[in-house]
Parts: structure tokens; C-alpha cells; sequence
């Protein structure tokens, strides 16, 4: 019986310690104070970069090279065809679809974002407006570029379309429904690391190329109407695919597997004495 018990916490040892080599650190990325659109986790070390693009114009027409803006709420985008007043100050679909892409100094899996501004177009009860929301595509980098200066380039040029097309670069993350001011919104992600990430105002028109990792969060989409500045994310550091454990894991496991063959063989003796 004293053999069983202590196989099982031998057992649950090893198994603590490969969770732990297997974890990652929770972090969240604030651009509220930020003058230069970088912010930086305190938790993990990793650093966000916010830089924007635009379409040129409608729907169909390639992305080019935005301004970002950090405001009290957040990051907006200013194309070229936009003023920084209100609402087009903001990340918005209306005269173009704009974005910001976040590039990150390592891998992480993007988990929630949240707006610090949304704007409502203060339609009334009964008037056949419809009010203003805050609809997000989030999309995340699986090309090959390996630099954010490369991923840019690769970028620009394209079409929403083109982007999350066959050979485009981006794959639809997930689209978020009616952000609400202050509220982290989930991405539906989990699991899915890139060092680079698309948090676009909607667009219908991007598409997953792989279809399992396109998550509908929060409810129903409307195009055209969208406004909303990035105040803040939320992920953690990509696991790394190395199977090479930690040296304290390594430890860890070591402790309980030589614990497990003391008792083996202090047993073996007991039996023999017997």
C-alpha cells in the first residue's frame, strides 16, 4: 500500500512540474499613458508596438500606411482621407476600414482587448437610424515575415480580402460584437500565438483560412458604423514548443523520481529481510 501512495505522488510530482514547464504568464498591455503608441508588460517582459493602416477608401480598396494616435480613451487611426476630429479620431469603418497592428517582442496568444472609447451616434427611440457601435475583426499574423518592418510591407498593398486569402498572411481570429467601454471583451483565443496581431475596426470581408479559429464573441455585426480606440490588451506568452524543461522543473522532477526509487528499494530490502 506504501509503495502504491508513493508511485501516485511520484507520479503527481512529475505531472506538477510538467504543467508548469507547459504554462505561460498572464499579461496585459496598456497604451492609457502611452505618448508613442509602445506599451509594456510588467509581468512578462514583452513589449507591444501600435502602428496603424488603412484601406484608401470603401471596401475592396488596399491598405496603406495610417496614423496612430494615442487619445485619453486609446489608440486611434487617421487615414489620409480623415480628420482627428470626433468620431473619425478613432478606429473606424466608416470612410475607410482602419487597424492597428500590434508587434509584439515575442509570441503571444492575444486573449482580450479593450476599448477606452466607443462612440454612439445618439439615434432616438422610435427614429429608423441606427445607432453606432463598436464591431472588431481581431487577426492574427501566420505568414512568414519575421520582422515587423517585413510583416508591414507584406501587408500594405493588399485588400481585406487578399489579407486572410490563401498566401495573405493574416487568418481571422475572431469577431467581436459591441464593445463596451472599460470591459475586456474575449477574443475566443486560447491557444493560437503570434508575435504579430490586427485589431481592425469590422469588416465583412475578411475570412478564416482556417475556419476553427474564427469565433463570433459577443453577439450580432454590423458594418459601417463601427468606432472604438484601443485602450488595452490582454494574452500571455506563446508555450514554448521546446521540449527541453526549465532547470527548477527539471529539479522538481528529479525530486520525486528519486524519491519513488528510495522507497522501491528500501522495500526490496524489507522483502529480502523478511
Amino acid at each position: 500500500m506504501t509503495n502504491k501512495c508513493n508511485l501516485n505522488v511520484a507520479k503527481w510530482l512529475v505531472g506538477s512540474a510538467l504543467v508548469m514547464v507547459g504554462s505561460s504568464a498572464m499579461a496585459d498591455w496598456s497604451f492609457v499613458s502611452s505618448t508613442t503608441g509602445t506599451a509594456s508588460s510588467n509581468s512578462t517582459g514583452i513589449t507591444a508596438t501600435a502602428t496603424a493602416m488603412s484601406t484608401t477608401g470603401t471596401s475592396g480598396t488596399t491598405f496603406a500606411a495610417a496614423t496612430a494616435t494615442t487619445w485619453t480613451g486609446g489608440v486611434g487611426v487617421r487615414s489620409a482621407a480623415e480628420t482627428d476630429t470626433t468620431p473619425e479620431h478613432s478606429t473606424d469603418n466608416v470612410i475607410s476600414t482602419d487597424a492597428v497592428m500590434l508587434s509584439f517582442s515575442k509570441s503571444v496568444v492575444l486573449t482580450g482587448i479593450t476599448s477606452g472609447w466607443t462612440w454612439r451616434d445618439g439615434a432616438t427611440a422610435g427614429s429608423t437610424a441606427a445607432a453606432s457601435d463598436s464591431d472588431v475583426s481581431v487577426l492574427r499574423y501566420i505568414g512568414n515575415a519575421t520582422t515587423a518592418a517585413a510583416v508591414t510591407t507584406a501587408t500594405l498593398g493588399k485588400t481585406v480580402a487578399q489579407l486572410t486569402a490563401v498566401g495573405g498572411g493574416w487568418t481571422l481570429v475572431s469577431q467581436i460584437a459591441n464593445l463596451v467601454t472599460g470591459v475586456s471583451s474575449s477574443t475566443g483565443d486560447t491557444t493560437l500565438g503570434s508575435s504579430w496581431w490586427l485589431v481592425s475596426a469590422y469588416n465583412s470581408g475578411y475570412t478564416s483560412v482556417a475556419t476553427t479559429t474564427n469565433n463570433l464573441v459577443n453577439g450580432t455585426l454590423s458594418s459601417g458604423n463601427d468606432y472604438f480606440k484601443l485602450l488595452a490588451v490582454a494574452g500571455s506568452a506563446t508555450p514554448s514548443t521546446s521540449k527541453v524543461p526549465e532547470p527548477g522543473s527539471l529539479a522538481l522532477v528529479g525530486a520525486g523520481l528519486l524519491g519513488f526509487l528510495a522507497t522501491r528499494r528500501k522495500a526490496k530490502k524489507v522483502e529480502l529481510a523478511a
